[in-house]
């Protein structure tokens, strides 16, 4: 299915936008009907001549699965007019988050303009480089977009993957190596293509220059959400063994350091710069599967990309999303499997041998930022690892308040088991 480009392009800054929000309990927005859907479809190319029969609008996630946006499933019901057929057409549709803190967080980070720049300039502009350079090679990187708008609230519909076989793995079990390899190949592709289309238009990256997350207010919510994450780390590790509690004063320490430390790292670039998605973690993936053989990747969910090191793609993969057994035995295998496919991208997409990078570069530049994967594994691997149906209340925490429900996120066994993997090796580079 060929959908068309999202409709909203943005000048050389983003403008401010007037923001409506929907209610914040379970009811589904009375808005995402038969009109709305027929205005999103009418101009995709294989969407000329239609009408809309029926339209069933459900969650596509669980409350707190999402942070920054309200996911919806809208199954349309359609018929042609001329060919007199029915067809039964899925879509995705991310609205702009009701809770009060993460509003103000997705306004400041221009969360929702970001990404619908992304669907509907940046990630095209990359596919065709890919597409042009090796017809039939590369997969794509993401969804399609069919369309956004700001009325009545910012939105973007994009394809259901769901309904071509892609699927989301378990968060909290961590993915296996066969995963993990497809994971940072895709990354390498996603990357490669930005570096080339940067090559082409260095004005294509201006919109990203900025890692949001350490920037202004947003980034004095990030530091609010990591001292309760020391917080929260410390208290477990108090009462465990002493192998594990000689980490606790120096976690607890972090929550006065480690933000600045951070704030100041992001402000550097550095030799190896490209588009980074900046929040890989396994509800941004969906895999594909040939009977029981995962064979495809896609990447979901732009808020937060950002022109910087794409180190921090692999951190923030690594630092959440592989089981603790591939975190020991298969890093640098990781790492080979990213900068081999990255070559090879670039080789594809005519990146001269100049810009290309060795892989003791690689290794160097993410060695350089572990302090970011220390971060991650403090503050966003406990979200990822929470057990249970009450999950992560992230609200919470960027207000500053530690839940019970947060604070079980760091005694849960799922998370202790992959934090007490990555201790040793945070204090072995000297970040504890």
């Amino acid at each position: 299915m060929h959908a068309r480009k999202c409709l909203c392009t943005y000048p050389q800054q983003f403008p401010t936008l007037q923001v409506m929000t929907t209610n914040t309990t379970d009811c589904l927005p009375s808005w995402l009907d038969k009109e709305f859907t027929e205005k999103s479809l009418k101009d995709s190319n294989n969407y000329q001549d239609f009408k809309v029969l029926s339209v069933d609008v459900q969650r596509a996630s669980a409350l707190g699965e999402n942070f920054m946006s309200e996911i919806y499933r809208m199954t349309v019901e359609l018929e042609h007019k001329v060919k007199r057929h029915k067809e039964t057409v899925s879509l995705i549709v991310k609205l702009f988050p009701g809770g009060e803190v993460m509003q103000k967080i997705a306004q400041d980070m221009q969360a929702f303009e970001r990404e619908i720049l992304m669907f509907s300039e940046t990630i095209p502009a990359m596919t065709q480089i890919l597409q042009k350079a090796a017809p039939g090679k590369y997969t794509q990187l993401s969804a399609m977009c069919f369309t956004s708008g700001t009325q009545p609230v910012i939105y973007v519909v994009l394809e259901d993957l769901k309904g071509r076989g892609f699927a989301m793995a378990e968060r909290c079990k961590g993915l296996d190596l066969a995963h993990a390899k497809l994971v940072v190949r895709k990354l390498a592709e996603f990357h490669a293509s930005s570096i080339a289309l940067y090559a082409q238009n260095p004005a294509s990256m201006d919109k990203y220059k900025t890692f949001q997350l350490f920037e202004g207010e947003t980034g004095k919510h990030t530091e609010s959400f990591l001292k309760l994450g020391c917080k929260g780390l410390a208290d477990q590790l108090e009462t465990l063994e002493k192998s594990y509690s000689q980490y606790a004063p120096r976690v607890r320490a972090l929550s006065e350091n480690l933000y600045p430390r951070l704030a100041e790292m992001a402000k550097q670039k550095g030799k190896f710069c490209a588009l980074a998605h900046a929040d890989t973690w396994t509800n941004n993936i969906m895999f594909k599967y040939s009977g029981s053989a995962v064979q495809d990747v896609v990447l979901l969910d732009f808020q937060v990309s950002c022109y910087y090191s794409p180190s921090i793609d692999l951190h923030h993969f690594i630092h959440t999303s592989i089981t603790e057994q591939v975190y020991a035995d298969h890093l640098t295998d990781l790492l080979k499997e990213y900068y081999n496919r990255l070559m090879e991208v670039m080789e594809d997409i005519g990146i001269s041998r100049d810009k290309q990078i060795s892989f003791e570069e690689v290794l160097q530049d993410f060695e350089a930022h572990m302090l970011y994967g220390l971060y991650i594994a403090i503050t966003e691997l406990p979200v990822v690892r929470s057990e249970g149906e009450s999950g992560f209340d992230v609200e919470a925490s960027m207000k500053g308040t530690y839940t019970d429900d947060n604070r079980s996120a760091f005694t849960g066994a799922v998370y202790m088991q992959a934090i007490k993997r990555m201790l040793p090796e945070f204090e072995k580079r000297g970040l504890l």
